[in-house]
């Protein structure tokens, strides 16, 4: 599908159920995963983000035999009002470590076959 001349999505996006994640180290914020690349993440939140607020992040990844904990740092990019209720939150990973980097570029391949 052709990109808009405005979309700067480098890496496809995969739609995701209920990912949970945690953000940030003083302000905790439980947040469902909405949709996942290997660069970030959009969440959906019933409390605001600040932009440019660095985070770190905890979610879990179903993967073939087991589950998989991914923990890394993100920036947030975008955080707007969605239509129904709450926010729109886009994290844009920052610090992912190698297996973490693994795990995600894993699920998504198994989505996208």
């Amino acid at each position: 599908m052709p990109r808009e001349e405005s979309e700067r999505r480098i890496f496809e996006r995969i739609d995701i159920e209920k990912i949970e994640i945690r953000i940030g180290s003083q302000q905790l914020v439980e947040v469902e995963g909405i949709n996942l690349s290997a660069r970030g993440i959009l969440c959906g939140s019933n409390d605001t983000v600040k932009p440019e607020s660095r985070i770190n992040l905890a979610f879990r990844l179903p993967l073939e035999r087991e589950e998989f904990e991914v923990q890394s740092e993100g920036v947030v990019v975008r955080s707007v009002p969605a239509e129904d209720a709450g926010y729109l939150v886009a994290i844009q990973f920052t610090e992912v470590g190698e297996p973490e980097q693994l795990a995600i570029e894993t699920f998504l391949a198994a989505i996208c076959n």
